[in-house]
Parts: structure tokens; sequence; C-alpha cells
């Protein structure tokens, strides 16, 4: 049956025939076997009617260099603040997770970016916490971990690895910085087309695919996307897939070797490293 359900649903012309030929009570049991399997657009259509495979529904509607905050609902929300690694000072979001999310839901907000909307400044805070009865200090602290899904994009020229020639080449086609190259190297076809274009060389073009692709983690700078590339963790996706203890030992050695940067970086940068990595589309071909 698991055959039969991918051979059918990966053959566009024949998805709809043999779906209706599957017995009814077969079918959420046929979704259910293949809920991890949701890499196509259709299939996380169905995922979302059967109210399966949330979280991996959630991972792969992400397109594009940030994150969508709209995707993630509140109560999707609370699930990822009780079991997210963080950062010791916003440990406080842990407590009292559905209670808290409760009241944000109370005040007509259902996702995330409607969340960040709501909490965009001091003064819109501050009338959220009248309304809804929460701390400020609270909120101040969950607008920080909701604003950390966009991270501010690194400068091309700041990357230790990228000649000023080659940085100024981009600044003279208004690319500065990785948000604004991203759509430029998504696939092999976008490189070289740039690559024609700035007289940049391809493998500089993928060079900085990669770093761009790296700057889309959280706390990941334009020293620390150099750092990864480096160790041999070269994209997204393979910090994702990443052991934190042998990340950690591996980066800790290259700057042992080479004292890239002075920052002490222990096992628990790593795992909130991995974490948000994890949460990316990974759409770049290369």
């Amino acid at each position: 049956m698991k055959v039969l359900y991918i051979l059918a649903f990966t053959n566009k012309g024949l998805r709809q025939m043999v779906w209706k030929q599957i017995p009814v009570f077969m079918r959420s049991i046929t979704l259910a076997i293949d809920q991890t399997h949701c890499e196509f657009p259709w299939r996380r259509a169905i995922c979302r009617q059967k109210n399966i495979c949330t979280e991996l529904d959630i991972k792969n509607k992400k397109m594009g260099y940030y994150i969508d905050l709209q995707d993630i609902s509140i109560d999707q929300y609370k699930g990822i603040l009780k079991t997210a690694d963080m950062i010791p000072s916003w440990r406080s979001l842990k407590k009292n997770v559905d209670e808290n999310l409760d009241l944000i839901k109370v005040q007509h907000v259902r996702n995330l970016g409607e969340l960040q909307k709501a909490l965009k400044n001091k003064s819109k805070i501050q009338a959220f916490s009248q309304q809804s009865g929460l701390q400020e200090d609270y909120l101040v602290l969950l607008r920080r971990m909701v604003n950390g899904y966009h991270p501010k994009p690194n400068r091309i020229k700041d990357f230790p690895n990228v000649s000023e020639e080659v940085a100024g080449k981009l600044e003279e086609m208004g690319i500065k910085h990785t948000l604004s190259l991203y759509e430029k190297i998504l696939t092999p076809e976008k490189r070289k087309e740039l690559s024609d274009k700035t007289g940049i060389s391809k493998v500089e073009i993928v060079k900085l695919a990669r770093l761009t692709d790296l700057s889309r983690i959280r706390w990941v700078n334009h020293t620390f996307a150099y750092v990864l590339m480096e160790a041999g963790y070269d994209t997204a996706e393979a910090v994702a897939k990443a052991d934190y203890q042998a990340l950690y030992e591996t980066v800790k050695q290259l700057n042992k070797e080479r004292e890239i940067y002075k920052a002490n970086i222990g096992t628990n940068d790593m795992k909130l490293c991995i974490e948000s990595a994890r949460g990316l589309d990974f759409e770049i071909v290369y």
C-alpha cells in the first residue's frame, strides 16, 4: 500500500485516480504510515486536512530566507516553547506556557506573525500587557524569542573569506547582505546568471550561497558562518543533521588551530544552533 501511495502521488497524472481506488478506511492508515515523507506540497495539504504531521508540516511550509511566522499557530508554539533549548535568561518562558499563551489567544492573536506585530514596540507591549494581564517583562522576552526567527542578515563584506572585490561587485548590483543575495543563489541556474552578470567565479558564488544558507540560522553571525563552513558543516541542512557534541568538538579544534574567534562557545550553544537549523526549509539546490 505504501509503495502504491508513493507511486500514485509522485506521478501527477495518476495520483487522483489511484487515491480514489484506496478504500476509505485505508487512506488514513496510508497517510499515517507515510507521514514522515511530506516533501511534496500535495502531501502536506492532505496532512493538514487529516491533522497529522504537524511539526514537519510547519517546517516544510517555511519557504524563503526567513520562516513565515504566520505558519506557526499559538497552539503549535506552546509545544515549541515546552521543548526548545533556550539561553538561561529566556527559560522563564517555559513556565505556565499553556496559561500564558491562552491569554494571548484571548487577544485574538492566532499565530506568531500576529504576535510579532502585537509586540512590535514598547508602547504596544505596554498596551498588550494591560489588556492580557501578562507582565511586560514576560512579553519583552517573548518578543525577543519570536524575533529570533528572523535574525539580522549578515553583510557580505563582513565575511572573513569574501574579498573586497567580490563584495564590491555585489554591492554594485544592490546586494549588500545575505537576505538580498538569497533569491539569486537558490539554484545552479540562478548562480550561473549571477556569475555571468558580476564576473564572480562560479566557485565563489557557491561559497556565497553556503554562507548565506548558514546565516539563516539564529545566532550565526558572519564569523561563525565562516567557522561552520571551515568545520565542514557548510549548509543549514548539514548543521540540522549534526550531533551537537561532534559539532562542538570539531569547532573547538578548528579554533584551537586557527584562532578564528575569541568567544567561549559551549555545547549548549551548539544545541541551540542545531535546533534553530532544524526549523528551516532547505530549498537551496547545490
